[in-house]
Order: C-alpha cells, then sequence, then structure tokens
C-alpha cells in the first residue's frame, strides 16, 4: 500500500533481480496501480527527443501531438533502456521476477529479460492500442512460449467479449475480430522498433532485439487460429469435456 493523497493507493510490483557472471546485481522494481494497472513512475525533468510523439510515431496512433506531444511508450522505458543500452543481446544474467504470489527463475540474455520487463511497460504505459492488453499483467507470465502467449491472450480476448455481453455490448464469440486487433498490436511493435532503432546506431542492441522477441511471440501467438493448432486444442478439450472431436 502507498498514501496517495487521502487515501491509501493499492501498489502491484513486479521485481526483476539480475546477477551478472562478474558479480554485478541489478534490480528493476515496476510498480503499477492495483485498480487500474496504471504505470507508476517518477516523472523525469528530461527526456531524449526519441520520445517525442512524432518522432516515427506509429501509424495507426490514436493520439495527437496537443494533448500528448511524448508517446507513452517510449517515455515509459527510458530508464531500462538506459540500462541496456551498453550490454549486447547474447549477454546473459541469472534473474529472479517477484510477483505477488510467486518468484520464477532463469538464467537468460539479456534481450529476453529486457522483453519479459517491456511487456508490463508497453501494456501500462498509457498506449491506448497496447491497453486493451492490460488485463494480462495482473498475473504477468515472464519468458512465456508462443503457446502460453497465445492461450492467455485468447482466453483474456474471450473473456472479454463475456465482460462486454454482460453490458450490453456485441461480444465477437467467434473470435472474427482477433486478427484483425492483432494486426493493430503488431503494427505497434514494429513502429516502435523502428523508432528506438534510431538510439541503437550509437548503444546495445538489447532494446531493438527485446522488441523484435515481443512482436515475434505475438505473430507464433495469432497463428493459435491456424488449423493445425486448432486441431491439438480440439482434441485436448474435447476428450477431457466428455465428447469426442
Amino acid at each position: 500500500m502507498a498514501e496517495n493523497g487521502n487515501a491509501l493507493q493499492r501498489v502491484l510490483t513486479f521485481t526483476y533481480q539480475l546477477k551478472f557472471d562478474q558479480g554485478e546485481d541489478k534490480a528493476f522494481a515496476v510498480n503499477l496501480d492495483y485498480d487500474t494497472l496504471n504505470l507508476l513512475q517518477e516523472p523525469r525533468e528530461t527526456l531524449p527527443d526519441w520520445t517525442a510523439l512524432t518522432f516515427h510515431q506509429c501509424p495507426n496512433c490514436p493520439l495527437e501531438e496537443s494533448s500528448h506531444p511524448r508517446c507513452p511508450v517510449a517515455v515509459s522505458l527510458v530508464d531500462l533502456f538506459d540500462f541496456f543500452k551498453d550490454f549486447a543481446s547474447y549477454d546473459e544474467a541469472e534473474v529472479w521476477v517477484r510477483a505477488m504470489e510467486r518468484t520464477y527463475y532463469k538464467r537468460a540474455s539479456l534481450q529476453d529479460i529486457a522483453g519479459a520487463l517491456m511487456g508490463i511497460y508497453m501494456v501500462s504505459s498509457g498506449c491506448p492500442i497496447l491497453s486493451k492488453m492490460r488485463p494480462m499483467v495482473l498475473f504477468h507470465l515472464p519468458f512465456q512460449s508462443w503457446r502460453e502467449a497465445s492461450y492467455r491472450f485468447i482466453t483474456m480476448y474471450l473473456f472479454t467479449q463475456f465482460i462486454l455481453a454482460r453490458n450490453g455490448k456485441n461480444p465477437d464469440w467467434q473470435l472474427a475480430n482477433f486478427a484483425e486487433f492483432y494486426d493493430t498490436v503488431e503494427i505497434v511493435n514494429q513502429g516502435f522498433s523502428e523508432r528506438i532503432s534510431f538510439i541503437e546506431v550509437m548503444d546495445g542492441d538489447v532494446s531493438i532485439n527485446a522488441v523484435n522477441l515481443l512482436n515475434a511471440t505475438g505473430s507464433m501467438a495469432s497463428m493459435t487460429l491456424a488449423e493445425e493448432d486448432l486441431q491439438f486444442w480440439t482434441k485436448l478439450i474435447l476428450e477431457h469435456w466428455g465428447q469426442k472431436p
């Protein structure tokens, strides 16, 4: 809990504790408002030019410069990029990820670690497109496989349709718009890769490769609706729900 004015603000914290082979330790504590999953971050006095909204702005971005002079995703990632800028993607570290209910451990490349962290920052930063995936952050799963990512994303999408139906909206039970929605996410990821390629000219390649990995995982996840993978899930689910496919 943290005090916010006269009320107590519930804070959700994910801590990434890194231990490098050289013995150096580094911790990232990502704090979110538990009730909204908004990113809680101290404002910076100055921001780099590449955080400007119009600097390689994503082609599907609905924000206007007059009200949002800075890209919310870019602003959220400045501190993270500052740390990783001197490392190479293939550098490795041990990492402990501490969440509310459990701790995850893995020895991983820095691009994998940075990618897992970016997954929290990007959807909680205030980007109107990526914010639609924000509910998944409550159950953050670092280093997920493409099949884990697809299962989590599709179940979130279907649960969203249930909530929409309960509130008088038109649900998409057949996932007719699922691929289209994920396409918008991929456009943002690709656009952001172009944005940060500017800072990679002089710095390490961890950040841009981490974004590319996120995009690749998402692309594979969207393939779950392909016939071959649907056969896997159809057989598995129907067998255990009393029906044969």
